[in-house]
This record gives C-alpha cells, structure tokens and sequence, in this order.
C-alpha cells in the first residue's frame, strides 16, 4: 500500500432544519467540494439545489464531481 496522510477536520451538523442553517456556520474557507452519486434522489427532492442555494449565501466557489 502506498503511504499518504490526510487531514479532514470534521464539523457534522445533521436533523431537521440543518440545511437551512448552512450559511450561518462557521466555515474555514470559501471552497466547497460536493460530491454526489449519479441517483437522481437528491435533485429531485430539491436537497441539491438548497445546499447550492445556501453556499451561494456564502459566496462559496464550488466543484461537482459526480459518479
């Protein structure tokens, strides 16, 4: 196996209304990663939209990969 380190410091924020609360977090940076599944649940449901929405509040450059 090839040797690495990583380093993810960690902040869970989970139950209802969570999402609604994402911009006023303390965020360490202005970078957000999401990555997501080719499943269709989490455009459907409009969690995907209300994530990006609540980022957009923190004037957040973002990256999407999916697979």
């Amino acid at each position: 196996m090839n040797e690495y380190q990583f380093f993810s410091p960690v902040d869970v924020v989970f139950g209802c209304g969570s999402l609604s609360k994402l911009h006023t977090l303390k965020m360490p940076g202005k970078k957000a990663l999401l990555v997501i599944s080719n499943g269709k649940s989490a455009r459907m449901n409009g969690s995907l939209d209300r994530t990006i929405d609540e980022l957009k509040r923190l004037m957040f450059h973002m990256c999407f990969i999916t697979e």
